[in-house]
């Protein structure tokens, strides 16, 4: 499995930074016009208003799940979990192991048949949220049918 952590990391160096500040424009033009859909003219003196779902960051709609899934992480290997609630974007998992942000782990489950690499967002206590990564999917899954040829 470090092989397969080294591909990831060697191959994630080269567009991260371009990919994160395209992502972080997308999110604030994204979140901006929110608020300008949202924003009325009914304040004082013809001020905006603001509503506060404005302010609702999520982009897709969360499903609440309770599935079975295994953490493979390159520094702590093999932990069993819970997906809590899933979304195109993402997913909230439930464990005894702690993770830090930005690292890079695989998820394995029924729910994706087979798997699906993510970073994590964020963690608390026994639960983090997961940003999936299509295009790491995607290169995993082809490296694997690559070495089971």
């Amino acid at each position: 499995m470090k092989s397969v952590f080294g591909f990831l990391k060697q191959n994630a160096k080269k567009t991260e930074e371009e990919q994160k500040l395209k992502e972080l424009h997308d999110r604030a033009a994204a979140r901006a016009q929110r608020i300008a859909d949202v924003a009325t003219t009914s304040g004082p003196e013809g001020q905006p208003v603001i509503e506060p779902s404005a302010f609702n960051v999520r982009e897709f709609e969360r499903v609440a799940v309770d599935l079975p899934a295994i953490v493979i992480c390159e520094l702590d290997g093999d932990t069993p979990a819970t997906i809590v609630d899933i979304s195109s974007g993402g997913l909230r998992v439930q464990f005894e192991k702690s993770y830090y942000p930005e690292d890079v782990i695989v998820i394995e489950s029924e729910a994706f048949q087979g798997f699906v690499v993510a970073s994590v967002k964020w963690q608390g206590g026994k639960e983090a949220g997961l940003e999936i990564d299509r295009e790491w999917t995607a290169r995993l899954a082809k490296k694997r049918r690559e070495a089971a040829a």
